[in-house]
């Protein structure tokens, strides 16, 4: 899927310069200024030039327009275009398309573009706009309190510096990025879901590479994990010889966090090699987890507002309805109840959510075919939440009860070694973005735990979701469960359904060890909404009724049957 990315000037932000270490705005002069800041890197949709291949070293001055004062660049050309040419030419956010800015600093004959964002606060990713496709030279927004640092000696003309992929730019250059190591499965798990040891690990590992033009002898890599300022984890490995460009994938045992339980580990990786090393600003890469008291996530979540934090909206091509999901394995499952889901969707500024709403799912996910691929057939809903947004509510975070959709009461009892889904859903026709993280990434850890983080539905479900495993801004809050049956699956209740496929009724028979009784069943669609529903009181085991189903459309379809003591589902198909 196409991923659309919402850039307005009160977009959601993105602080890009920490997930492609390879990619860098790095200053190289003077020397009080050395080093690298964070930025915002140009996005994926339709730029003429590439930050991944592409790489301009110079100094940096600004462009000036017709107008007193710093450029927009929003006019015919630079009014200083002769003393732009052959350098980094600064400009500032503000009136035009991002892409029209880069697009005259090219004209003037500018190696690179350095955009400057008119608000405080961390750079955003840059929108192509109409004229990005004209544009092959590097481009990339930095903050404005970056500039207000850097602004003196860029007037002065003493300030250079680097910009795009370093590769090859340094003689010893080892290096890791965001993307390259093994993060935890989860950003913050819940401690019951540690207890006792063995329910939760985490991996560790990372893929370091030689982007130098020598090859690198000894090179030694360390595992580091803190917490409460107390090292509770070290481990070193030694890689003998690194030829020039490679890269190599090097495995930690795996860390246990029961031992130690509730609050926030810091999980650093450090590569050093023999000798100097050129360029030291990617040869550590931190991450963090959490182990809380009753909350999930896969984003970043503010541990002081328990907000989760979003850089980023995203929608499928061409807007409209669209859901985005985040993968939970709830080894213990059963210690938890799923209570809340709180998540945002956003829209562009001339657009608005007023009267819009925002769906809160959950899911059961059986791989019935071990494919480790999303099927709609291999999904049960259990719990469905909603939040209409009004006027003026546009990014904000909202939470959304859980409501069991069998019984209609707020929070679902999950099972243990079960894996969920649980998704915000837009099932509107405009062109609204789901609030994501970007600055957590799975890519790495995904093939260590065997489980997908995210998938996309639009159409169809996509699990490798937007790509780059791009997680969704979502947590979710769960109530503590001791013992309980009440929503567990009741694997002695068996159903089936006949002709299956079927076209205008189907007959299901039902059986289970232990009296039946009153059921409620659930007929639901592969976007999760419940088409049928009612109460059959079924005296004994082996008994049957039959349902029309005529009315629904071409597809395929769940029947969920709940008794007291737990349920049970089974699919099939409906061909007219």
């Amino acid at each position: 899927m196409k991923k659309h990315l919402l850039l307005t000037a009160l977009a959601l932000l993105l602080l890009a310069g920490g997930a492609f270490a390879q990619i860098t705005f790095f200053v190289t002069n003077p020397a009080n200024l050395k080093g690298q800041y964070p930025f915002g890197r140009s996005s994926d949709t339709g730029w003429g030039h590439n930050l991944d291949t592409v790489v301009a070293q110079g100094t940096l001055i600004v462009g000036r327009d017709s107008t007193a004062g710093d450029s927009l660049a929003c006019t015919t050309g630079l009014a200083n275009a002769a003393a732009c040419a052959g350098k980094i030419v600064v400009l500032y956010r503000g009136t035009c398309e991002f892409g029209l800015k880069a697009l005259r600093a090219q004209e003037a004959g500018a190696i690179g573009v350095v955009i400057v964002n008119n608000v405080s606060g961390a750079p955003i990713v840059l929108g192509a706009g109409v004229n990005g496709v004209a544009v092959t030279i590097p481009t990339l927004m930095i903050s404005l309190e970056t500039s207000q640092l850097l602004r003196p000696a860029i007037d002065a003309g003493t300030l250079t510096a680097i910009i795009g992929n370093k590769r090859g730019l340094f003689a010893n250059d080892l290096g890791m990025t965001g993307a390259e190591v093994v993060v935890a499965p989860n950003w913050a798990t819940p401690v019951s879901q540690v207890a006792n040891g063995g329910g939760y690990m985490v991996p560790v590992g990372v893929s370091v590479i030689n982007y130098g033009t020598a090859a690198r002898s000894s090179v030694l890599v360390n595992a580091n994990i803190t917490f409460n300022g107390g090292v509770v984890y070290n481990q070193d490995t030694t890689v003998a010889s690194f030829a020039v460009g490679d890269s190599t994938n090097l495995a930690f045992p795996t860390f246990d966090p029961a031992p130690h339980g509730q609050g926030a580990y810091q999980l650093k990786y450090t590569v050093t090699g023999n000798g100097t090393e050129d360029f030291n600003d990617d040869n550590a890469v931190t991450t963090t987890f959490l182990v809380t008291a009753d909350y999930w996530s896969k984003a970043r979540v503010d541990t002081t507002t328990g907000t989760p934090t979003y850089t980023n909206g995203y929608t499928a091509s061409g807007g409209g309805a669209v859901e985005l999901g985040a993968i939970f394995l709830a080894n213990k499952g059963s210690r938890l109840k799923a209570m809340n889901l709180t998540g945002a969707l956003t829209i562009g500024a001339t657009d608005s959510l007023n009267n819009e709403a925002m769906v809160a799912r959950m899911y059961q996910w059986d791989d019935l075919n071990a494919d480790a691929i999303v099927d709609a057939s291999e999904l049960t809903q259990l719990a469905e939440g909603f939040y209409t947004y009004t006027v003026n509510e546009r990014y904000a975070f909202k939470t959304m009860s859980l409501d069991d959709i069998f019984t209609s009461q707020q929070g679902v009892e999950m099972n243990d070694s079960t894996t969920y889904l649980f998704s915000v859903f837009y099932p509107g026709a405009k062109t609204a973005f789901i609030a994501c993280d970007e600055q957590v990434n799975y890519q790495t850890t995904v093939p260590f735990i065997g489980q997908r983080a995210v998938v996309l539905y639009s159409t169809a479900w996509f699990s490798d979701g937007f790509g780059r495993e791009i997680i969704p801004a979502i947590k979710v809050d769960f109530d503590a469960v001791t013992t309980s049956v009440q929503h567990e699956t009741r694997h002695d209740l068996k159903i089936r359904v006949y002709p299956n496929p079927a076209n205008d009724r189907i007959l299901i028979k039902v059986d289970g060890e232990q009296f039946l009784g009153e059921m409620n069943y659930n007929v639901v669609d592969i976007t999760g909404r419940t088409v049928k529903s009612g109460t059959r009181s079924v005296e004994g085991t082996n008994d049957s009724f039959s349902l029309d189903v005529n009315d629904l459309n071409h597809g395929t379809y769940s029947i969920v049957m709940k008794t007291k003591l737990g349920f049970n589902t089974t699919r099939f198909v409906v061909v007219h």
